[in-house]
């Protein structure tokens, strides 16, 4: 009987290994706060329309600044620098996820004439074309960002984030100026762009109030 009863428990212990060994794994301790790193103000315009209906993951953004950017590394980006990006998740709307979301992200920017330059964008307010280039009210504007290196930045993350029962009307309301679009602030993306209870539409012609870092600096 003693023998039996060891032999079951040599056969419990490696499962309950695995199972606590798996949340170990996947989720690592953050050891400390992420540092911040400097950043320049800078207003994009957008050249891609933006739909969680029909646009897909890996679709292409384009932007441009709408004046110069000097970068905190002294690297500057003239007016019309065109910056690129990608739709890195997508949560249409839907009767169990009603708030339809897009999450974007722009990696690199391209002067006229000159190599690619690698960034780290996030952005910090929405506003209607022919806005005007003002960027003194900016939310987070002590021009640093959290350096947290971009990443795809799943649609499972934006459907636990923006599709809860909380009220995302007041937190969200003042970071967007257009009528039914909502910003969110993200860790995981230059940010996402959501409605609430409907599919989000996003124009071309939209001002985007971004920071703007060089890449390495998150290194």
């Amino acid at each position: 009987m003693f023998f039996l009863q060891l032999k079951k428990l040599i056969g419990i212990v490696p499962l309950v290994f695995a199972l606590t060994a798996h949340p170990q794994t996947s989720a690592p301790v953050a050891t400390s706060k992420p540092a911040d790193i400097p950043a320049a103000h800078a207003v994009l315009i957008l050249h891609t329309s933006l739909t969680s209906k029909g646009s897909k993951v890996g679709q292409e953004v384009k932007a441009t600044a709408q004046r110069p950017v000097t970068l905190p590394n002294g690297q500057k980006l003239p007016k019309g620098t065109l910056f690129l990006g990608s739709v890195v998740a997508i949560s249409k709307h839907s009767k169990d996820k009603p708030n339809g979301a897009v999450s974007l992200d722009f990696h690199q920017a391209l002067p006229k004439g000159e190599n690619p330059v690698a960034v780290l964008v996030k952005v910090v307010k929405l506003a209607p074309a022919d806005t005007g280039d003002d960027t003194t009210t900016l939310p987070n504007s002590n021009g640093h960002m959290a350096s947290l290196a971009a990443n795809s930045g799943g649609s499972a993350l934006m459907d636990s984030q923006l599709n809860d029962r909380s009220n995302l009307q007041g937190k969200f309301n003042n970071l967007s100026s257009i009528a039914g679009v909502y910003l969110s602030l993200s860790t995981q993306s230059s940010g996402i762009v959501f409605a609430l209870g409907d599919d989000v539409y996003l124009d071309p012609d939209v001002q985007l109030s971004v920071l703007v870092a060089p890449a390495a600096a998150a290194n």
